[in-house]
C-alpha cells in the first residue's frame, strides 16, 4: 500500500552549524520504538556505496556531503527510473527512525518514494529560504522493520517531483536527528513549516 506522509508546523529541527548547513526534520514518536541502547545503532550508510539504477549516479560537485560523494540524477529525464537501494542489517525487529540526508536547493518541497519492509511511501522533502545545493537536510521517517538484512529503496516514481540529491541514510532510534552527519556540531530548535538553513551558500544548479 502506498501512503503519503506530510510534515506540519511544530516539527523539531536540528540545525548543523558547519561550513554547509544541515536541517533535520522528524515527527513525533510512535508506539513500540526500539530502545536507545539497541546494539549497532545508529547505523549509517553512504548513498555512493548503495546500488544505483535508472540514471542515478555519484557526484561531488557540491560541498558538505559526507563520505566520498553523493547521489544525484533524480531529474525529469530519469522520472520513473532513478533509484538508490541500501542493504541494512537490522539488529532487532521494531520501530526505527530512518533518516535521509538530502539536498534540495529549489526552495520548495519535493517528493521521492521510499520503500521499506514492503511499504511504498511517498515522502515530502522540504527545502528552505536561501537553501542552495550545499545545504543538507536530515528527514526522518518512522518505519517498522524485521530483524535481519533488509533493503531500503528511494525512487523517483512517475507521481514524484524528484530533483533532490541523496547523501546518506541512518537507521537509528525515533527522534534521533544527529545522524547521518554527526561530525557536524548541532543544536535543536523549533521551526516554522519552511526551515531556514544556516551556513555558507553554494550555487544552485
Amino acid at each position: 500500500m502506498r501512503t503519503t506522509t506530510r510534515r506540519a508546523a511544530g516539527i523539531v529541527a536540528a540545525l548543523a552549524l558547519g561550513g554547509s548547513g544541515t536541517v533535520a526534520l522528524a515527527a513525533p514518536a510512535t508506539a513500540a520504538p526500539v530502545p536507545d541502547d539497541t546494539p549497532g545503532l545508529p547505523l549509517e550508510l553512504e548513498a555512493e556505496d548503495a546500488v544505483l539504477a535508472g540514471g542515478a549516479g555519484v557526484n561531488q560537485n557540491h560541498l558538505g556531503y559526507s563520505g566520498t560523494g553523493f547521489v544525484d540524477g533524480f531529474i525529469l529525464d530519469h522520472e520513473g527510473e532513478a533509484s538508490v537501494t541500501f542493504t541494512v542489517d537490522v539488529p532487532v525487529a521494531g520501530d526505527y527512525g530512518l533518516n535521509l540526508r538530502y539536498a534540495n536547493g529549489l526552495g520548495s518541497t519535493m517528493t521521492l518514494s521510499q520503500v521499506a519492509n514492503g511499504e511504498d511511501r511517498q515522502i515530502e522533502l522540504p527545502s528552505g529560504v536561501g537553501a542552495g545545493w550545499g545545504f543538507w537536510f536530515v528527514h526522518q521517517e518512522e518505519v517498522a522493520l524485521e530483524a535481519g538484512e533488509q533493503e531500503i529503496t528511494y525512487r523517483y516514481d512517475s507521481d514524484d517531483t524528484g530533483n533532490v540529491n541523496i547523501d546518506a541514510i541512518a537507521l537509528t532510534t525515533i527522534g534521533d536527528l544527529g545522524t547521518p552527519g554527526a561530525e557536524r556540531p548541532t543544536r535543536t530548535a523549533r521551526r516554522a513549516p519552511d526551515p531556514t538553513p544556516v551556513g555558507t551558500r553554494s550555487p544552485t544548479c
